[in-house]
């Protein structure tokens, strides 16, 4: 059952928690396109990452985007926000650099 709009995208708690081992996984058996999804909020795997400061799995999500780094970083959800807002917002420097 593919989530519905108001649902959780299977790579965005992954990548919230930090659970690079099982964003490889979904990444590997077919949920390629889900890295790019954003949802209800216009979230995707790449802003809850950075709002945690889960850096391994910001990473690897940049990574397997196949844009480049400034364009997966410069993503924008609804309230303009992007990844590197989250980062910021957390105090988590060690990303922005």
């Amino acid at each position: 059952m593919l989530p519905t709009p108001t649902q959780p995208l299977t790579h965005q708690p992954q990548a919230l928690g930090g659970h690079l081992s099982t964003c490889r996984w979904l990444f590997d058996v077919g949920c390629k396109e889900e890295i790019h999804t954003q949802n209800a909020h216009g979230n995707n795997p790449l802003h809850f990452a950075c709002r945690q400061g889960q850096m391994e799995v910001a990473e690897w999500l940049v990574s397997v985007m196949d844009v480049d780094v400034k364009v997966a970083v410069t993503v924008q959800n609804k309230q303009n926000n992007t990844p590197m807002h989250f980062a910021c917002r957390g105090g988590h420097l060690n990303m922005v650099k």
